[in-house]
């Protein structure tokens, strides 16, 4: 009993020295382990040192000419250590001139303290119509300089008009057509003014409700006729003047004039009944 007691100590003495040099190696080991995990947590994204949010700024729809409202990006500095920004710039896409921006973000040789945010303002006045993009990129001291956020917009025009061209039927030359008309939309926040409105060639501006003005996203309604002084395609343009973008708007104008107006004759009497050896009168009247 004593001497297997004996073994059973001796072996397990045994196995605790064949594990030390393990036990030694794994030290390391670890060590290198935490370092790689450490650079790992250092470069993912979660924990950049600055970070501009959110990633795309969009301002929808916009009348050119006109400036929106302002858009916010958050620029945050997540070191523990001050942080220089030396430029906020807005550049590239297809309008970067479309695009202003201000805020509260200090400029080399100010710092952002550690941990703290600032904001970047932008407002949007697209110069023409269609997609209008740029970028809003922060330079800084941190190691994952620069960050950028998309710009987005869409420059529309300020006033439409429905239809864009008028037809008018064919009608006797010298005399005047019933009017068609032209709706006008003002889509600015303010009041659109009216320089004027005329029509060229055999045509004429019968009615105008647009007066001097329109209001802010209201319409008005202008009447026109046609009153050819030929024979055969007219052709002419209602002109609108305003003090906005794309003015004038050019209505196409069209109609033929023809050379006759008799569509129809009517006979009376329409039953005659005569005897032999008299005279009946008839009237022929032209439609």
């Amino acid at each position: 009993m004593h001497t297997s007691e004996g073994a059973i100590r001796q072996t397990h003495s045994s196995a605790i020295l064949s594990l030390t040099p393990a036990t030694h190696w794994s030290r390391p080991f670890c060590g290198a382990v935490f370092a790689l995990l450490s650079l790992l947590v250092l470069v993912s994204p979660a924990f950049a040192q600055a970070t501009l949010t959110p990633s795309t700024l969009s301002f929808g729809n916009h009348v050119v000419g006109e400036t929106s409202g302002p858009k916010t990006a958050t620029f945050k500095n997540h070191q523990t250590e001050p942080l220089t920004i030396s430029s906020i710039v807005i550049s590239g896409g297809t309008a970067p001139a479309d695009y202003s921006w201000g805020g509260n973000c200090p400029i080399s040789p100010n710092t952002l303290g550690a941990g703290r945010s600032c904001s970047i303002t932008v407002t949007f006045t697209p110069s023409a119509l269609g997609s209008r993009t740029a970028s809003l990129t922060v330079t800084d001291s941190a190691s994952n300089s620069p960050q950028s956020v998309a710009l987005t917009g869409t420059g529309v025009a300020p006033v439409t008009v429905s239809p864009t061209s008028l037809k008018f039927a064919s009608r006797l030359v010298g005399t005047t057509s019933a009017a068609k008309t032209v709706t006008l939309t003002n889509h600015l926040k303010s009041v659109l003014a009216i320089s004027s409105i005329a029509a060229s060639g055999d045509f004429a501006v019968l009615s105008n409700s647009c007066g001097s003005g329109v209001g802010a996203g209201l319409q008005c309604i202008i009447g026109v006729t046609f009153t050819p002084t030929a024979i055969g395609l007219r052709q002419g343009t209602l002109a609108i003047n305003y003090s906005a973008f794309g003015s004038p708007t050019l209505i196409a104008l069209s109609g033929t004039g023809n050379a006759t107006g008799l569509t129809s004759i009517t006979v009376t009497p329409t039953n005659p009944s005569i005897s032999a050896g008299s005279a009946l009168q008839f009237t022929a009247t032209g439609h």
